[in-house]
């Protein structure tokens, strides 16, 4: 009888060990997993975090893309007014410069005429009112 629950308190001893080995088994087979699962779990936290700092460079970016786009606006209304007045300060250069050319022309005839007291007196008057009308055309050019 000693000997039979020797055996069977040996063969219970064994069964135990054996089901602390699988246990054991079980339990590292289990932490590796959760190890591996922690793992991933990070990666995912960093890789989420990556695609927030991604979408704010592309909010920044496209924020950036919409002020320049308003400035090449800018830029281009600015120049299309700087050209319309560059086209009319030519164009009133050349009105100038005609007023000019036919005042000289006129002066010019006018000195070809034989000159007494009264005839230079009159051309003294002609050359003034040309001025005169030459400066104010001047002027009203510089609008």
């Amino acid at each position: 009888a000693t000997g039979e629950r020797a055996a069977a308190a040996e063969a219970l001893a064994g069964g135990r060990a054996e089901s602390i080995g699988v246990l054991h088994a079980e339990l590292s087979r289990l932490r590796e997993k959760f190890l591996s699962e922690i793992s991933e779990l990070k990666a995912a936290r960093v890789q989420a975090a990556e695609a927030t700092r991604l979408k704010e460079q592309v909010a920044s970016s496209q924020a950036v893309a919409a002020a320049l786009t308003e400035s090449r606006d800018e830029l281009r209304d600015a120049a299309a007014t700087m050209t319309a007045r560059y086209a009319g300060a030519e164009e009133r250069a050349r009105r100038l410069a005609a007023t000019s050319a036919v005042r000289d022309s006129v002066l010019q005839a006018l000195k070809g005429i034989a000159l007494d007291g009264d005839a230079s007196e009159a051309l003294d008057t002609l050359s003034y009112e040309l001025d005169t009308a030459l400066r104010k055309l001047a002027l009203s050019c510089g609008e």
